[in-house]
């Protein structure tokens, strides 16, 4: 009687162990399930991340390298002379604007059109060079030479252009200008010079950059 109690006993504490260690895995096995799904969103969030990330590499690889800042520049020359007035080429005596613009063009363009543009201290004013003479400009007169003489205007869409290409650009100064502006080139002042040409292909393209006169 008293061997049959032992044994009874035995497997009564066998089973509470074989018992306990089977909770003891299920827990394990629980928390590293939750820890693996706890983890996982964080991974979703990485590759989302860097799928958006792609986009912005690719579309830098589609700008334009056809002008750049080491074939094409401009710059201020000064205000000491009169070459026009603000709607043609007679001279006014009031004293213009002078830039420089030279290029070295890989390809031959035509050239269709360059604005100055002058917007500060609420004023807001505009040089037009547009080589098709059927045209008319909405700002006042810009006048380009080449080699010192007037570049004249054509029938065409734009004059064509290729390699070494040095221009002159003087924009009107104005007096009362229209019965409203007056406007004297002085340094210190801040322009924008555009330029807006078709390449060989067919693309119209537009450079722009921005200036002080100094």
């Amino acid at each position: 009687m008293k061997h049959r109690f032992l044994n009874l006993l035995l497997i009564t504490i066998l089973a509470t162990m074989v018992f306990l260690s089977g909770c003891g895995s299920s827990k394990t096995t629980s928390k590293a399930t939750s820890k693996t799904s706890t983890e996982q969103p964080n991974q979703e969030q990485m590759t989302t991340e860097k799928t958006t990330m792609s986009p912005d590499s690719s579309t830098q690889g589609q700008k334009d390298p056809f002008l750049t800042s080491e074939n094409i520049s401009a710059s201020w020359v000064d205000a000491q002379s009169d070459v026009m007035s603000p709607s043609d080429t007679t001279p006014d005596g009031i004293m213009d604007g002078h830039f420089h613009l030279t290029m070295q063009l890989p390809q031959p363009v035509m050239l269709e059109s360059i604005f100055i543009r002058y917007s500060e201290f609420g004023k807001e004013l505009r040089w037009d060079w547009i080589f098709n003479n059927h045209l008319t400009p909405a700002g006042y007169n810009l006048s380009i030479y080449e080699k010192g003489s007037l570049l004249p205007l054509g029938p065409d869409t734009g004059v064509k252009r290729s390699g070494q290409v040095d221009l002159d650009l003087f924009a009107a100064g104005l007096n009362n200008a229209k019965g409203k502006d007056t406007f004297s080139f002085e340094s210190g002042e801040k322009y924008q010079i555009e330029l807006n040409y078709t390449k060989q292909t067919g693309e119209k393209k537009t450079w722009s950059t921005k200036l002080i006169a100094k």
